[in-house]
This record gives structure tokens, sequence and C-alpha cells, in this order.
């Protein structure tokens, strides 16, 4: 284990122990140690590098402030730019980012989003009210519009820091366990999971409910057992899976549902980094959706409740299979490297998902074919018997 290693779950067990703590505290007072805590373990961690979090904090404050309407879009640009900035800053002879600066970025990133999208309902519902006399103790999730001061605490409180689990601004969560568990088999590398188990402690006088679904990040049982490669995506980590469900895959520039998904991967694999890799792996998604999808509606659903229990546990184990075979261009991460792995076992995943592809339209065609030659043979005869009349 590395020295970074040993530091990053130093942290995470000392705010195991803080979180206990917290428990005693009166609101306002939790919300100015949270920000105390989780600042000086930011500095602490990440030193002069903790200033592109705080641009990229004052950036959208500014943002929401002077234009709310436009702040979830304008947001999202800001926040994904300045990622990219924070990734290339070794271009403008700036000292490259820490491992912890670059955890803390990520998740700021989506913090930030989700900040402008919950202030810009908060505006839009609030302008309802006013229009129809009503008045709302809580408006679009948010009774006030946060101060400055609010957006730091929510930023940079010490829980969700670094830890891998994002959570909305109105979501307070005062306890977090981080573990991680990767499995590797000597013969086929396997897919490799967060495992992010979250214990959470709402404030007793709070009217809002809470409990771990809230910010659970993965369902353990339902990621390796489910049956679909698209159900798979959502029980993995899912507080990041949310979030480019509600803010990256309405707002995609497209209509189908496989160009759709092709474009919150991508998205996806951005904010993860700029190594090939991620883009390699999570394009083939798209290609794997779209084939269960095809052969979904041209077999399964054709079949007895056995032949589809047989059918389910042949996708399961070709699930599995795909996220072994996508798993490598996390593990590699340079496109040679990964195309390479990929070649050597002939593309086996990209050829199987093709594959399905086609024998569904196929099979489909054949269907509408054999339904317009059934319909002809059923208007046939009346159509003779009608020619029989007219002579």
């Amino acid at each position: 284990m590395s020295p970074e290693e040993l530091v990053y779950l130093g942290i995470l067990g000392a705010s195991i122990l803080v979180g206990f703590l917290f428990r005693f505290l009166s609101p306002p007072v939790k919300q100015g140690a949270a920000l105390l805590l989780g600042l000086s373990i930011t500095i602490a961690t990440c030193n002069v590098h903790t200033l592109h979090s705080l641009v990229t904090v004052i950036g959208t404050w500014i943002i929401v402030r002077t234009n709310w309407r436009h702040a979830p879009a304008l947001s999202l640009a800001w926040t994904f730019l300045y990622l990219l900035f924070f990734r290339l800053v070794t271009w403008f002879n700036l000292p490259p980012p820490t491992p912890y600066a670059n955890a803390v970025q990520l998740l700021l990133t989506l913090k930030m989003v989700s900040l402008a999208n919950e202030i810009n309902s908060f505006h839009t519902e609030k302008k309802k009210d006013v229009s129809s006399f009503s008045k709302s103790s809580v408006v679009g999730g948010l009774s006030q519009e946060p101060s400055l001061y609010d957006i730091l605490s929510y930023s940079y409180c010490y829980v969700g820091i670094m830890t891998g689990e994002y959570t909305e601004f109105i979501c307070t969560v005062y306890l977090s366990l981080h573990r991680c568990i990767t499995d590797c088999s000597p013969t086929t590398p396997n897919d490799f999971v967060f495992h992010i188990y979250i214990c959470i402690f709402p404030d007793p006088s709070a009217e809002e409910k809470y409990d771990f679904k809230t910010i659970q990040n993965i369902d353990c049982y339902n990621t390796d057992f489910c049956v679909k490669v698209r159900h798979g995506m959502r029980y993995w980590n899912m507080t990041v899976q949310w979030w480019l469900h509600h803010y990256i895959y309405p707002n995609a520039p497209f209509k189908s549902y496989t160009l759709r998904a092709g474009w919150t991967m991508f998205i996806s694999a951005y904010w993860h980094g700029l190594h090939a890799g991620y883009y390699l792996s999570f394009l083939t998604i798209p290609l794997c959706i779209a084939a269960e999808s095809a052969m979904e509606a041209s077999v399964r659903s054709k079949l007895g409740p056995r032949g589809q229990s047989v059918f389910d546990w042949i996708h399961w184990f070709l699930k599995m299979r795909a996220y072994d075979y996508m798993c490598m261009g996390f593990v590699l991460l340079k496109a040679q490297d990964t195309v390479n792995y990929w070649m050597s076992i002939y593309f086996i995943m990209h050829i199987i998902a093709v594959m399905c592809i086609i024998v569904g339209k196929l099979l489909k065609s054949g269907k509408r074919e054999l339904k317009r030659q059934e319909q002809v043979s059923v208007t046939d005869p009346v159509e003779k018997t009608d020619e029989k009349k007219t002579e």
C-alpha cells in the first residue's frame, strides 16, 4: 500500500470517529465545524492545489448569482472546462495536482452542477408560487437561496470531500465509511467495484427523512447478479449514475436511446479522466445495451418461462464477461495497450455484440415479413369473393 493510500485511509478512519462527535452539536455549529474540518483536510492534502477547487466554487457562485436561468448549462460548461485545465496544468508550466486534489476536484464538479440545477429549480418554483399567489415552505428542495458561506460549507464539508460518493446540497450527512475491494482472477480480469458502505445520523429535529439509500453508492448483490448491462451500470457508483441520469442524459443532443446512452458514457469517461482507455470502455457500453435490447425483443420475448430462464442465465454470463472486457480500459489506460489486449482475444465481446444486433434485426425483419404475408393471406379470399360478385 502506497503512502498516499495510507494517508487516505487515515483520513477516512478519523472522519468516522469525528462523525460520532458531530451528533452532539447544534446545526449551525455542525455546519461551521464540518466546513473547517473539510477545508483543513483539503489544504493539508492538496496544498496550493486547493486553489483549483476554490476557483471552481467561486466561479459557480458567480454564475448562480448573476444568471440563475441558464445556471445549469453554464455551470456544466464552466466546471468541465476547468476540469480540462486542471488536467492539463503542466502545459502552462504549473505543478501537477496531487491525487487528493484530483479526488476533490472530481466530486466538486458534480456538486457544483447539481447546486446550479437546484438553485434554478428554486427560482423557477418561486416564480410559479408568486404567480399563483400560493406559499410554499420549501421550494424546489431549498427553503432559500444558499449564501456563499452555505455553498462553501457544502463544497468543503469533510464528509464526502474525497471519498467517492456524491450528495446533493440538501442532503446532510455526518458519518461515512469507505471500503474498496478489488478482485482479480489469474486467467481473466474481473470487473473491480468500489464498495462504499455509508452510515447516516440525521438531525432528530429535522423534518426531512433520510436513510441509507440517500447516499448508497453501490448495490453489491445486484451489481454482480443482475442480468443486464444497463442495470449493472445503475447499481454501480449509484450516486454518480444518478447525477448522469438527471443532468446529462435528459440534455443529450440526440433522441435515440442508444445515442443518448453513448453521449452520457462519453461525458462519464471525460469526468473520469483523459486516458483513452476510459473512452474505449465506456463507449462499448452502448453497443452492449443495443445488443441486449435487440436480443430481448427478438428472442426472449418469444420464449416460454423456462426458455426465458435459460436466456437470462446466458445473458448474465455474457454481462459479466463484458465487465471483464471493458475493465481493461481502466486497468491499461492507454489506447494501444487496451486495443492490443482486445485484439489478443479477437475483440470477442465487440463481435458478439454486433452479431446479436444483426441477428435481432434479421429476426425482426423476418417477423415483419411473416406478418405481412399472413395479412395478405387473410385478405385474399375476401378480395376474390368481391371479384366474383362484381362479375
